[in-house]
Order: structure tokens, then C-alpha cells, then sequence
């Protein structure tokens, strides 16, 4: 062995143990800024939904079955309620944190986790580096690190999939004899990921089309359909198994299913077709509708709202991979490599084809997003051997910084846009400033907690001697219960508002636009949040008794009792009773009588 053979040896031996250290020292980061940062973000038009069901379920079981309001609360019942479970005990676990705080606590929590599943999902697959690669390229992804807070469904959902393929990809490894404890570690992964979603039956899909797979290659190798059959009887009452042990982890923190174990299928029918919630949206500078939104409304999210880096390695790792799985499809490392592939695209292939609706960018598809992420590492690992072959170990050094800078112009982004990062955009789209208004960006109502928290410190600095003896009226694209919890107590809802916070969605933020604008919640120069200040327009009405022909009472309402406003007990399920804003109805949101947007 030569100079440079040594050399080159050594650095193999370093780099490794650089990238698994690295990678460490990122989880413990992320975990660190989450745990600062948790609090500020604010609630979601589908969290109080979704905490009141947790709620019901924990009822069901603490009165031992007699409480049956979970099984038809609105029609969130469709959904397993395995993370909503998990919810309530934590609110209580977390107390004194309030109800909300304590939910983006464990939001953050979980995406971690997330982040753990794709490091060892990427480093099963191709090592260290890819494994460093694969979690970088996702902890500075915008859009997920936003959503990691305050989504209580497709974030749980996403990081319970890339841990049921990394156990998957690990069993297929592992053919034709894989170890028990990874059949078990399938099931458990598979049933919490179906406990949130049904649509976690795609996982045990793939696990069957994979080892039929498998046993097809077993059968051509050997020219013996009799192997073929061999293998699919050795691994079919393991796949039975495994269905059923997931299935009763599913239904297990399901109130409706327990009734009925077949339900989840009518629950995967219905929710798959489901054409109830309808908005007109901004769409490529349009205006349409989500239940005619074609085909190109997946493909415009992913290609605008995915990192520049993530994106283009994705698309061609995907096309080389495809390649050399038809070029190699003997290698034990296919079947794995298929699982990734499969898992990335044919569901959102799928929606499309099938007619799907969707809206909130692409949020019902984020767990496309883990496996994606790691064919981007692939290939910016492919890319990392050819770089080899021409400059030796300074490839080494060279991908670090490729994964370095990636970092730090994405870090620098998600500081700006804090705490609304998943309003991201990337340079295709001219950023946030270039999709503004021909996209949607703060869907989910994150900026009202810095814009009506931004009112109340406008108030107090600007007249602080009327402040506390004035009663303030507001009004806005937001439910009352969500306003309450960011407004002090000297706050109340009126039809004739003193102030209108409005956000972009539906454009309810040019409601009342000849109002002046005191509160402007701005990222990347564009307001994604305002507060306009009608005092003087609200002095007119109120200057003109509401008739009966008006329909509208417009006298203030009293303000509620503290206790009422800031303490009430988490397991409450009281809600306004106005009109629907007609949002994600099936997530359960309550509350809901704010202005719709």
C-alpha cells in the first residue's frame, strides 16, 4: 500500500466517525432551539379539535366505556386518536404549562424524533454520511421544522412513516430470514402510524409487494416456482401477524373502531374522497377552487416549497435510482431502495391520478417529504464517490460544506420567517415575497398569536392611562376561543369591533380596507397578519341604534370571568355556536365563530 492508499484509508476511517458525531451534535441542536422556542408559536385552526377529542377518548376509557361522545364528535371520529390520547395524558403530565404550550411541547418532541427516525433510516441505507445528510437537509427544511409545533396530525403521522421504513427497509435487508424483533418492531411502528392515519395501511402494502418481490427473484434464480411459493409461505403468517398486532394497536385508542374493528376501511374510504371542505384558494396568482384543483397542485407545492438542494437531488436521485434498480435488480440493496422509492412517490402519484383534494400547500402529503429527503442524501452521496474518484479525501471535507452552507443559508431563512417558518417558499418561487398572494402561506393561523399579542402591547404603550378601564371590542379571521387565549381579559368579541385582525387567507386581511393599519405582522417585506383600527367607524354605528330589521346585536358582551378565559380545565369541551368557517370541519375545529375566511 502507497502514501496515498494510506492516506486515503485514514481519511475513510475519520470521516465516518466525524459524520456520526456531527450528526449527534445536530439532534441535540434542534432538540435544544425547540425546547427555547416551543412557546411561540400559536394555535392552529385544527388543534382545538383535536385536543377535545383526545379529551372524549380519555373519558371513554376513565368511565370505562360510558362517555361515548368520542365516537361521534363531529367528524374527527374518522381518525384514530392514538397521538390525540397521547395529547391528553401529556396536558396533564405538563401541567402547569397551558393546554396548547404543552401540545407544541410535545409537537416538538416528536419532530425530533422525526429527525432521529430519518438519520437511521439514511444511515441504514448508505452510512454515516448519508445519514448526516439525510437529517441536515430535513431539521432546515422551513416547512417542516414549522409544522413540527402545532400540527397534530400529519406531523405524527410523518414521523411514525419514516420509522415504520426504516424498521421496513431493515427486515428486507435482511431477507430471507429476518429476526423476530424486527417483525415486532414493524407491527408497533405500523400501528401508531395507522393509529393517527388509516392511510398507514399503505406500509403493510408495500411489506407485501416487496416480499412478493422477493420471492419472484427467489423463484427465477432458482427456476423453480415451488421456491417462489416457498418464500411467500415463509413470510405470509409473519405478514398476517404483523397486520393484525398493528390493527389492535390502531383501533386500540379508537373509540368508534373498538365498536366495530372494520371501520378504519369505511374510515379510509370515506376520508380518501372527501369533498366536504370547500375554499376558494389562490393557486399560480388564480383564484380556484380545492375541489378542482387538477393535477398540478401537488407538483407546484413540492417543486416551490422544497429547498433548492433537497429538490433537485431528489429528482435526480429518483431517475438514477430507477436506473440502476433495473440494472441491478438482483443486489440484496434493492428491495430496500425500491421501499424508498415507492414510499416517495406513489402516494402522492396516487392522490393525483385518483382526483385527491387538497389545500394548506402540501401539508397532507408532508410525509412524502422523509422519504424524499433521503434520496436526496443518496444522491448527494453518489455525487460525494464520483468527487472522490477525481480529488481523493478532500471530498470529504468538500461534501461537509456542501451540508454546511445548505445549513447556514436555510438557518438564516427559518430566523427570519420565526416563528412561521413553514410559510416558506423557495428561490424557484422568489421566496415568500415572490408567492405572495399567488400562493397560500400562513394557512393555519400561526401569526395571529404575534399580531393580536402585538395589539395588546400597541394599546398599553400607546394609552396607558385608559387601558385598564377601557374594554376593547375585536373581531377577526379567527375563533373566539383562540383569540381569547392570546387577548387579555378587558378584550371581548362584538359584531361592531373596535379593532379587525385579519390574516392572508381569503384575503381577510383587505376586510375594512379603508381602516388605517396599526399592527402589521411582516416576514420577508410582505404582511402575512394586520390589525386595523376602527374605533372611529365602530363610534358611528354605535351611534346608530341596530334595528330589528338589522338582525345583528351589536351590544358589547361582558367580559368573561378570568378563571373562564385563562383556566379553564383542559378537559372542557365547551365551544362557541356560531357560523362554520368551513375549514378542515373534520378535524374538529371548535370554536368556530370568528369571521370566515
Amino acid at each position: 500500500m502507497d502514501r496515498r492508499d494510506a492516506a486515503e484509508t485514514a481519511q475513510r476511517g475519520i470521516w465516518p466517525k466525524i459524520w456520526d458525531t456531527t450528526s449527534v451534535l445536530v439532534l441535540v441542536g434542534v432538540l435544544a432551539v425547540a425546547l427555547t422556542t416551543f412557546g411561540a408559536y400559536g394555535i392552529t385552526w385544527d388543534e382545538w379539535g383535536h385536543q377535545d377529542y383526545g379529551d372524549r377518548i380519555l373519558r371513554f376509557f376513565t368511565s370505562r366505556g360510558r362517555d361515548q361522545s368520542a365516537t361521534h364528535y363531529k367528524a374527527i371520529y374518522f381518525y384514530g386518536g392514538g397521538y390525540d390520547l397521547l395529547g391528553a395524558l401529556f396536558r396533564r403530565l405538563a401541567a402547569p404549562l397551558p393546554g396548547h404550550e404543552a401540545m407544541h411541547l410535545l409537537g416538538a418532541l416528536v419532530g425530533v424524533l422525526g429527525l432521529a427516525g430519518i438519520w437511521r433510516l439514511g444511515r441504514g441505507l448508505g452510512g454515516p454520511f448519508v445519514g448526516l445528510a439525510a437529517l441536515v437537509l430535513l431539521a432546515f427544511n422551513p416547512v417542516y421544522y414549522g409544522h413540527m409545533f402545532n400540527n397534530p396530525k400529519d406531523m405524527p403521522f410523518a414521523v411514525a412513516y419514516v420509522w415504520s421504513l426504516h424498521v421496513l427497509a431493515r427486515l428486507l435487508g435482511a431477507l430471507p430470514r429476518p429476526p423476530r424483533r424486527l417483525w415486532i418492531a414493524l407491527a408497533i411502528c405500523v400501528g401508531l402510524a395507522m393509529s393517527v392515519r388509516v392511510a398507514g395501511l399503505l406500509l403493510l402494502c408495500y411489506l407485501a409487494l416487496l416480499l412478493g418481490i422477493h420471492a419472484l427473484q427467489g423463484a427465477r434464480a432458482r427456476r423453480s416456482v415451488d421456491v417462489g411459493l416457498a418464500l411467500l409461505e415463509r413470510h405470509a403468517l409473519r405478514v398476517v401477524a404483523c397486520g393484525v398486532v398493528a390493527w389492535t394497536i390502531m383501533i386500540a385508542a379508537w373509540p368508534w373502531a373498538l365498536r366495530d374493528p372494520a371501520r378504519p376501511l369505511a374510515a379510509l374510504s370515506r376520508m380518501s374522497a372527501y369533498t366536504a371542505h370547500h375554499r376558494v384558494m389562490p393557486f399560480a396568482g388564480e383564484r380556484i377552487s380545492n375541489l378542482e384543483i387538477g393535477w398540478r397542485y401537488l407538483p407546484h407545492y413540492l417543486g416551490l416549497q422544497l429547498p433548492e438542494l433537497v429538490l433537485v437531488l431528489a429528482l435526480a436521485g429518483s431517475l438514477g435510482g430507477a436506473l440502476v434498480l433495473v440494472r441491478r435488480r438482483r443486489d440484496p440493496r434493492a428491495l430496500p431502495l425500491a421501499l424508498l422509492g415507492l414510499a416517495a412517490w406513489f402516494p402522492p402519484l396516487y392522490a393525483i391520478a385518483r382526483g385527491s383534494v387538497f389545500y394548506d400547500g402540501y401539508r397532507h402529503v408532508l410525509f412524502v417529504v422523509m422519504p424524499l429527503t433521503v434520496i436526496a442524501a443518496l444522491a448527494l452521496a453518489r455525487v460525494g464517490e464520483a468527487l472522490h474518484r477525481r480529488v481523493g479525501p478532500a471530498s470529504g471535507p468538500i461534501l461537509s460544506g456542501v451540508l454546511a452552507l445548505h445549513a447556514i443559508d436555510l438557518g438564516r431563512t427559518m430566523a427570519m420567517l420565526h416563528p412561521h417558518e413553514y410559510v416558506y417558499f423557495n428561490r424557484l418561487a422568489g421566496g415568500l415575497h415572490g408567492a405572495y398572494r399567488r400562493y397560500d402561506t400562513d394557512y393555519y393561523g400561526n401569526t395571529f398569536k404575534e399580531s393580536m399579542g402585538a395589539l395588546a402591547d400597541h394599546l398599553w404603550r400607546s394609552e396607558p392611562e385608559r387601558y385598564l378601564d377601557t374594554i376593547y371590542r375585536w373581531r377577526g379571521c379567527i375563533s373566539n376561543r383562540t383569540g381569547d387565549r392570546y387577548l387579555p381579559a378587558n378584550f371581548v368579541v362584538s359584531q361592531a369591533p373596535d379593532f379587525y385582525v385579519g390574516y392572508t387567507r381569503s384575503e381577510c386581511d383587505r376586510r375594512h380596507g379603508s381602516a388605517p393599519i396599526i399592527v402589521r405582522v411582516r416576514r420577508d417585506g410582505v404582511d402575512l397578519n394586520v390589525v386595523r383600527d376602527l374605533r372611529r367607524k365602530a363610534a358611528a354605528d354605535r351611534a346608530t341604534p341596530p334595528t330589528a330589521e338589522d338582525g345583528v346585536d351589536d351590544r358589547p358582551r361582558p367580559p368573561a370571568p378570568r378563571w373562564a378565559r385563562r383556566g379553564e380545565p383542559e378537559g372542557s369541551s365547551s365551544s362557541s355556536s356560531g357560523s362554520s368557517r368551513g375549514d378542515d370541519r373534520y378535524d374538529g375545529d371548535a370554536d368556530d365563530d370568528g369571521d370566515q375566511p
